[in-house]
């Protein structure tokens, strides 16, 4: 494959690129990171049950440290609560009253860069391209 402006590889990873940077544009306003808001967001949608370190890494297909390093920083920065899973090396984190103020316009964040990136797109179109994504993920799976 060659890496130039019609390799489907090139327009991926491009688009993945700059809609990464709107996102995080957005959320540096709340001195937060992409990889931050995917533990906030897996966070907010658990409640207050929780969501395990382990169980969002195996979700994400993210390195256990890495993850660990994005939820200390959460921790040290008041966004979440840590504690220890029983048995195991995981942690159990859950949203701070701080986070839970803000989550809601995180979404609006992440909504927005969605937005801008599929606007003049069809509903059809939209389907489409979400139809292509999965099946591409589960090829890759």
């Amino acid at each position: 494959m060659n890496p130039t402006g019609e390799d489907m590889g090139y327009l991926l990873s491009q688009t993945t690129r700059c809609l990464r940077a709107e996102l995080v544009e957005g959320l540096h306003n709340h001195g937060l990171d992409d990889a931050d808001y995917i533990v906030l967001f897996f966070a907010h949608q658990s409640g207050d049950e929780g969501v395990t370190t382990r169980a969002v890494s195996e979700i994400l297909q993210m390195p256990a440290p890495a993850l660990d390093a994005a939820a200390g920083r959460l921790v040290r920065a008041g966004w979440l609560t840590a504690s220890p899973v029983p048995g195991g090396m995981a942690q159990l984190l859950r949203l701070t009253p701080k986070a839970a103020s803000v989550v809601p316009v995180l979404g609006d964040v992440a909504h927005w860069a969605i937005e801008r990136a599929l606007s003049g797109f069809t509903d059809d179109e939209i389907a489409n391209l979400t139809d292509y994504l999965k099946r591409m993920q589960a090829n890759l799976r």
